[in-house]
């Protein structure tokens, strides 16, 4: 009975340790890979903090940066073709094929551009998945697109637009036009009861994912003169300018608290870095952004992978950042909601002739992933 024992320890010991041993080498890791396709050299990088792929090709001279976000493959040399193609006037693109969905990019001797931003396209080379277009309208908003969920200030609260429903989210007695305090971190979006003078005391946390909306009463006041900082792992942080306090507020448990100490508060610059109270009272300061690309919009939209060289023209359209996820990114030109991902290119998706007058935390965007 003791021999049988024993010998069943020792095979869950052995099927204990054969799965750790698969789950270390299945395991997510950085790393960077070179080798050729089609003489054309490529650069294949993961980084596991952003779940992001980089490739770097370098074809006729030219080094093409090309990025996905995308779950830790397990496998190396993602890249089995490239296509090439060159238009009259002299625009050279690279598109790889290979496990993963990626997409073309092209140069005009100048500028990285998008494939819908060259001269002429080629549907042989490449031609992008078309997507439905709507026509449905409400409370003269016209929607082209509910793939994502959108929640749309309305000065007396919000719009409410998913696939499944749209409906208003009313719960300020005045109307307000300027929603300057709002604020969204994941799927919640915070907003003030901006019918308190001078300060608020009451929050409404709206979930961008079900259209719920929560009141939360703090524990005390913050003055209409604060300023966000930015957001760490589902955590907002807030400076309070007259009280001279930094806080952290945690809209999914419904928690706030001060953290500055000893006239010293906190920034993130990858990592976080005690900084005065003084100069937080003085200046609004942001927290660095590490997210795996890079935006840019005013004249122009631009988009730059983190820790690449090349800026990549996206958009002709005088624009407004309104939000990033992943490698897909949503911003304003006029009245009319863009979204643009590297896949599906740029895309109208709502229209709103209030933004031409108003656009300042106006719209609030979820990226849904069915």
């Amino acid at each position: 009975m003791k021999k049988k024992y024993r010998r069943l320890i020792m095979l869950v010991s052995i099927f204990v340790f054969l799965i750790i041993v698969v789950c270390l080498i299945n395991a997510p890791r950085n790393y960077v890979k070179n080798y050729n396709i089609l003489d054309m050299e490529v650069v294949e990088s993961y980084d596991k903090h952003s779940n992001f792929y980089t490739f770097n090709i370098n074809y006729d001279g030219i080094k093409y940066e090309i990025g996905v976000s995308h779950k830790y493959v397990n496998k190396k040399n993602l890249i089995k073709d490239i296509k090439t193609y060159v238009t009259t006037s002299e625009e050279k693109c690279v598109y790889p094929i290979g496990e993963l969905d990626l997409y073309p990019v092209c140069f005009d001797g100048e500028n990285y551009l998008d494939y819908d931003l060259i001269s002429e396209k080629s549907d042989e080379f490449f031609k992008r998945e078309s997507l439905e277009i709507l026509d449905d309208e409400f409370k003269n908003i016209n929607i082209y697109n509910r793939d994502n969920n959108y929640l749309i200030w309305a000065n007396k609260g919000y719009y409410f637009i998913s696939k499944e429903q749209v409906k208003e989210l009313m719960f300020l007695e005045k109307e307000f036009y300027y929603n300057n305090l709002a604020y969204r971190v994941d799927e919640y979006v915070i907003t003030p009861q901006y019918d308190e003078e001078y300060a608020f005391k009451t929050l409404y946390i709206i979930n961008l994912r079900t259209g719920k909306v929560k009141k939360w009463e703090l524990p005390f006041q913050i003055n209409y003169n604060a300023y966000y900082l930015g957001d760490r792992d589902g955590l907002i942080y807030i400076f309070d300018r007259k009280e001279k306090s930094e806080y952290t507020i945690d809209p999914k448990r419904k928690k706030i608290e001060r953290i500055d100490k000893d006239g010293l508060g906190k920034v993130w610059n990858e990592g976080f870095e005690s900084i005065s109270i003084t100069k937080l009272a003085n200046d609004d300061y942001k927290f660095n952004d590490d997210k795996p690309v890079k935006y840019e919009f005013s004249s122009l939209g631009k988009a730059k992978i983190r820790g690449g060289s090349n800026v990549l023209l996206i958009t002709r359209r005088e624009s407004k950042y309104v939000f990033a996820n992943d490698d897909s990114v949503y911003y304003l030109s006029g009245n009319v909601l863009y979204g643009y991902d590297f896949l599906h290119g740029e895309r109208e998706l709502i229209k709103y002739d209030e933004w031409a007058f108003n656009n300042l935390n106006s719209i609030f965007v979820y990226k849904n992933n069915n």
